[in-house]
């Protein structure tokens, strides 16, 4: 099950949007997230963006899983959400000469990245930001946190509420420039020695989104 959970989750975000329950039925509206909007705005108006993506370890939380289950669950999870979030920034900016992503071939950078200790406050404090920037190169973090909350279990079905928090700072400021608020309710049932998942909701900042199964595009309810 470890694995579909994390495929579920690791589509969601990065058009802007997530995977979410498929219907016919919706606004013209896509679904797109602030981040992406506000790149592409600092963008449009000339600014050189290099974003470092970060996402730490003490900021991923699940209210059941025992130390061990928990520290294999949030190594995957982490590499899986910051590849594809590189990938999906790349899909979105490549053709801006302005925009490129941190990569990490620094040992120093490696050090922070891996061990990741510290928390949002410290990316506001100014010493820690300076230390990063100078690091990293990069101008801008694209900040990850996220929670799991499994609100039904028993040996036939599983319900979980998650949430992610997707922040853009800025290193020179240590502004919060924006953030996106991710939410899904998925239910998992044992059915033939399988888990299959359900996604019962989904919403991007408040707001509930679909997708198009004719085109698989992504849309506000």
């Amino acid at each position: 099950m470890k694995k579909i959970i994390i495929l579920l989750l690791v589509n969601f975000i990065f058009s802007g949007c997530m995977s979410t329950l498929s219907s016919l039925s919706h606004s013209n509206e896509i679904a797109r997230g602030n981040v992406i909007i506000k790149i592409e705005e600092l963008l449009n108006n000339g600014n050189n963006i290099n974003v470092l993506i970060l996402m730490p370890k003490n900021e991923i939380t699940h209210n059941l899983m025992n130390t061990d289950e928990y520290i294999d669950w949030v190594n995957r999870f982490r590499v899986d959400i910051i590849s594809k979030d590189m990938s999906a920034l790349l899909n979105n900016f490549s053709m801006y000469t302005n925009f490129s992503i941190v990569e990490r071939n620094s040992a120093a950078l490696d050090t922070i990245i891996n061990e990741q200790v510290f928390s949002l406050s410290d990316l506001i404090n100014y010493d820690t930001r300076i230390r990063i920037g100078n690091l990293a190169g990069s101008n801008y973090i694209h900040y990850f946190s996220y929670n799991r909350y499994v609100i039904q279990i028993n040996n036939r079905k599983q319900i979980i509420d998650d949430t992610m928090y997707s922040k853009l700072i800025s290193i020179e400021t240590g502004e919060i420039i924006t953030v996106d608020i991710h939410k899904w309710k998925i239910e998992y049932n044992y059915i033939f020695g399988n888990w299959n998942e359900n996604l019962m909701y989904a919403s991007l900042n408040g707001r509930e989104v679909i997708t198009d199964t004719r085109d698989n595009h992504n849309y506000y309810k």
